[in-house]
C-alpha cells in the first residue's frame, strides 16, 4: 500500500509541536489520563509561543499598548474552553505533563 505525505511548515517548532498535539487528541480513542497529559502538553507548548509573543511586544511598547495581546484570554482559559473542561483542569494537566 502506498501512502502519501505532505509537507508543512511552521513559524516555530512550539507551533509544531502544538499542530501534532491536536492531531493527536483528535484522531486517537485516548484514555482520560493520555488526554490529560497532551492537554498539558498542548499548555506548555501554547505558553511558549504567547511567551514569546509578548516578549517581543514588551521590546516595542507601541505594539504592547495597541497589540491584540492585552485583549485576550489565559492560555489556560483558552484551552479550557477549546477542549471543553475547567480552567483547573488544564492547570492539574500541566502539572501531570511535567511530571
Amino acid at each position: 500500500m502506498l501512502s502519501s505525505t505532505i509537507s508543512l511548515e511552521f513559524a516555530s517548532r512550539d507551533l509544531a509541536e502544538i499542530w501534532v498535539i491536536e492531531n493527536q487528541i483528535e484522531r486517537r480513542n485516548l484514555t482520560p489520563i493520555q488526554l490529560s497529559y497532551y492537554r498539558g502538553l498542548h499548555y506548555h507548548a501554547e505558553k511558549r509561543v504567547v511567551g514569546n509573543i509578548s516578549g517581543r511586544s514588551r521590546r516595542n511598547d507601541k505594539l504592547a499598548q495597541n497589540g491584540p495581546i492585552n485583549n485576550q484570554l489565559s492560555t489556560a482559559d483558552k484551552l479550557a474552553k477549546q477542549y471543553d473542561v475547567s480552567r483547573n483542569t488544564i492547570k492539574r494537566d500541566a502539572q501531570l505533563a511535567t511530571a
